[in-house]
């Protein structure tokens, strides 16, 4: 049986990637700076199909292709481009490489580091590459298909836009941010104690820039956290179960990818399968995942709404929900749901988030706004509460 939608909101087409700034549409729109991108991929079929689905956009230039990594490098630093797409498997120097030499040797740039987007081949050991490249400092990562280009184009070509657009604008923003930047107050432990509340599920949805933040946060719980958690992050189905794999691997908590039916239980983290959605279904003492497309009206799967919207009604204001970085509004209208229920949200600080676009929305209905470290803390916290509680009780 389907689960019943949780959610009224438009229809749009079902993506994975993060939730866009801009539309995939062409059109610049008067008086906005076009992005200088410069493509980099050792195929040139690639190099060809990419400049030709870029230059789709009237609002975005390519200003030159390098065919390996020691000439992306080059090129970088004589065209200083806004956004690099960057290919992983390349002669002469490959992506990981040159993506640590332009952080490392392009800083001084009068425009500054570009933003990088990595484009990975939709494989076990692509996924791999690609989370490997997002905590050695990419923006975000795009599947791409060269075997199946001509099925897949629309999707691709809306997905590479909308992320470059999406990228391009926030680095413009971190750029005019440099040396202004508020300070958010110091780690209150009291104030951000969830005022001693028992929590029975956390909820976290990402997106762009997403799982490095992830990592973080998820290697800091302790294996005797007392309550399960469940993660929407806007991917793939074959990269979250590598994130997923990677996160057993490097927390105390159990990390799994989950499937249809998985039952949530404390201390274990459940990454939702990319390219559905996950709805939590059961009492609070015995949930289970169940995956679905629907609602179709939802076009990032899996979707922080529907994670949200289903918490809400099985845990009310025992559910804690997290928001970390993302393009989009994906998690306000399920926000929205927790905090009608009485429960609490925190999300990603603007100074760490690789795009402020789904904190920002989190924010703005009342999420509390934390650095990461503090999101980590917070997390942490439960599980000393847990202990002082049941030692009271003994």
């Amino acid at each position: 049986m389907q689960p019943s939608n949780p959610l009224n909101s438009p229809s749009s087409t079902p993506r994975t990637g993060g939730t866009g700034a801009g539309s995939g549409s062409g059109g610049g729109g008067a008086g906005r700076a076009v992005v200088r991108i410069l493509v980099v991929d050792d195929s040139a079929f690639m190099r060809k199909a990419l400049v030709q689905l870029i230059e789709s956009d009237s609002s975005l230039k390519v200003v030159d292709t390098a065919c390996n990594g020691e000439e992306a490098v080059d090129k970088v630093k004589r065209l200083e481009p806004d956004v690099v797409t960057l290919d992983i498997e390349m002669p002469v120097l490959n992506g990981h490489e040159a993506l640590k030499r332009i952080r490392r040797e392009c800083r001084t740039l009068k425009n500054g580091l570009p933003a990088v987007l990595v484009c990975s081949s939709l494989t076990t050991e692509g996924s791999r590459d690609a989370l490997q490249a997002l905590r050695e400092g990419a923006a975000d990562v795009i599947a791409k298909e060269s075997s199946n280009y001509s099925a897949n184009m629309g999707a691709m070509r809306d997905d590479l836009l909308e992320k470059i657009k999406a990228i391009a604008q926030s680095r413009s923003r971190v750029r005019q941010l440099l040396g202004t930047r508020p300070e958010l107050p110091p780690y209150d432990s009291q104030a951000l104690s969830l005022g001693g509340a028992r929590i029975g599920l956390v909820a976290i949805g990402s997106s762009t820039g997403g799982p490095p933040v992830l990592e973080t946060i998820l290697k800091a719980l302790p294996a005797n956290l007392p309550c399960p958690v469940v993660v929407a992050q806007h991917m793939p189905a074959v990269f979250t179960k590598t994130l997923a794999e990677r996160l057993d691997q490097t927390c105390q908590v159990r990390v799994e990818h989950g499937e249809r039916g998985t039952r949530l239980k404390p201390g274990v983290v459940c990454i939702i399968p990319g390219g559905t959605h996950g709805h939590l279904a059961g009492t609070p003492g015995n949930v289970h995942l169940e995956l679905s497309d629907e609602p179709k009206s939802e076009p990032y799967r899996p979707s922080t709404n529907v994670l949200f919207s289903t918490a809400a009604a099985i845990f009310g204001r025992s559910c804690l929900g997290v928001v970390l970085t993302g393009m989009g509004e994906d998690g306000k209208l399920g926000g929205m749901r927790l905090i009608q229920a009485g429960a609490k949200i925190l999300a990603q600080d603007p100074n760490s988030s690789v795009v402020y676009g789904m904190p920002k929305a989190a924010a703005a209905i009342g999420a509390v706004v934390m650095r990461p470290d503090h999101i980590a803390q917070t997390l942490q916290s439960l599980a000393t509460f847990a202990t002082r509680t049941s030692t009271r009780a003994a």
